[in-house]
C-alpha cells in the first residue's frame, strides 16, 4: 500500500528552540488534517528523548524530565491546538522518556515492535506510550522482561 502524505515547506523565523517548536507545531497539523501521515508512539518517544539529548548537548548539563515537561507546557497550547490526539495530555513527556530508556533502547523490543507496526500499522496493539509503559512496569525484573521478550517475538 502506497501512502502519499502533503509535501509541506515551511517558512520560518527565530532561533533555534524557536525553530523546533514551529515544526513541531506544523508536524502536528499535518498528522490532524492527514490522519495517514500520524506518527506512532514510538516515533513521539524518540522525538522527545532527541529534543533532550539535542538540549543537553547544548548545555553541557542533565535535564530533568521536569524540565523537559516545562518545556512542552509552554507550547501545550500551540501543540493543543494542532492536535486531535492527545499526546500532548500531563505525563506526555515523562512516558515518552521513559519509554525510550526501558523500552526503545532494547534492540530485542525493537524488533518486536517493528514486527507489529508492519503488520498492524498504526493499529498495532503498542501503539500506545501508556501500554508500553505498563508492560514496562510489569516487567521489572529481567527474567520478566526477557519472558515479555519471547512473548513479543513468538506473539
Amino acid at each position: 500500500m502506497i501512502l502519499s502524505c502533503p509535501v509541506m515547506i515551511i517558512l520560518m523565523e527565530g532561533g533555534p528552540d524557536q525553530l523546533y517548536w514551529q515544526a513541531f507545531k506544523k508536524r502536528q497539523q499535518v498528522v490532524a488534517n492527514y490522519e495517514a501521515c500520524r506518527r506512532t508512539a514510538r516515533q513521539l518517544a524518540y522525538e522527545v528523548a532527541a529534543l533532550k539529548a539535542k538540549k543537553e548537548a547544548e548545555t553541557g548539563d542533565l535535564l530533568s524530565v521536569k524540565e523537559l515537561s516545562d518545556m512542552f507546557a509552554l507550547h501545550q497550547s500551540d501543540m493543543a491546538g494542532a492536535s486531535k490526539r492527545t499526546d500532548m495530555a500531563d505525563g506526555f513527556v515523562k512516558d515518552c522518556i521513559f519509554v525510550f530508556e526501558k523500552m526503545l533502547s532494547d534492540p530485542v523490543c525493537n524488533s518486536c515492535l517493528d514486527i507489529l507496526e508492519e503488520k498492524f500499522g498504526l493499529s498495532s496493539p503498542l501503539n500506545s506510550l501508556q501500554k508500553m509503559r505498563v508492560i514496562i512496569e510489569k516487567s521489572e525484573s529481567t527474567p520478566t522482561r526477557w519472558g515479555h521478550r519471547m512473548i513479543f517475538l513468538n506473539g
